[in-house]
């Protein structure tokens, strides 16, 4: 209870646990946590974007938040051709690899996936994904606002011949930027 924060225990009794935690340099085994909580304490994060910026930038604050809530990280790269992309996620799943997934762009844009991970009850974040859905949970940009103000910006610095690097057709994102 000590180890779990919880609120039923009392002062003295979670001082004393805590002295003898410290004095034997004890840690709960993290694998024996997730078995007799039946999760894996950890969440996948399933991307394939050539840009290592960008995903080096999304694996940061993913590991930050995760490493606050107490769960571990699962880098997952994905072949967004692939055939069989969204039976490969459902068996990591599974498999306890995961409790919950992050998904990029392009992954998140694909509905075969997103489906098949609602149908499996497995808790979604899709960053940036090609529809809205309220049966998952979303983080979006306002890719047409940000690229028009940005366009605006470059014309008042006297730019007048402005290029565009549109990326993957596929993405959502693309069509709204441009």
């Amino acid at each position: 209870r000590v180890f779990n924060n919880e609120p039923n225990v009392a002062t003295a009794t979670r001082a004393m646990v805590q002295t003898a935690i410290n004095a034997l340099g004890y840690s709960p085994n993290h694998s024996a946590r997730s078995l007799a909580a039946r999760e894996s304490l950890t969440l996948g994060l399933l991307y394939d974007n050539p840009s290592p910026n960008y995903i080096h930038q999304i694996q940061r604050g993913a590991l930050q938040s995760c490493q606050e809530a107490g769960y571990d990280l699962l880098l997952h790269p994905c072949q967004f051709g692939s055939a069989d992309i969204s039976g490969e996620i459902i068996n990591l799943h599974r498999q306890g690899r995961f409790d919950g997934v992050i998904l990029t762009p392009p992954i998140s844009d694909m509905r075969s996936v997103l489906d098949a991970l609602v149908e499996a009850h497995v808790p979604v974040v899709a960053i940036a994904p090609a529809e809205a859905r309220p049966d998952i949970v979303q983080v979006m940009t306002d890719d047409e606002r940000t690229c028009v103000a940005m366009t605006r910006a470059l014309h008042a610095l006297g730019h007048r011949r402005i290029g565009f690097i549109a990326g993957h057709p596929d993405h959502r994102a693309v069509g709204l930027r441009l």
